[in-house]
């Protein structure tokens, strides 16, 4: 987005998003106005506690993966 790039329109339904938290936090980190629609007609919204959420430090990329990201990504 910080390049220029364009994406897909977040998709709201009844106020929340329901496709689009990345592009939803990449916007508000670029201090940028995110373009919206309406979906998610077939989502299912539950109730959502998010202290039940268990963060881990593990890495799920392998060493490969994250070369070929740095290549790509972090040229300086």
């Amino acid at each position: 987005m910080q390049q220029g790039n364009s994406f897909s329109a977040i998709k709201i339904r009844n106020g929340r998003i329901v496709d689009g938290h990345h592009r939803y936090i990449c916007h508000k980190l670029l201090k940028l106005e995110a373009e919206t629609t309406l979906g998610g007609g077939n989502s299912i919204q539950i109730e959502f506690a998010w202290s039940n959420v268990n963060l881990t430090s593990d890495d799920y990329d392998d060493e490969d993966s994250r070369k070929i990201f740095a290549e790509r990504y972090d040229k300086q």
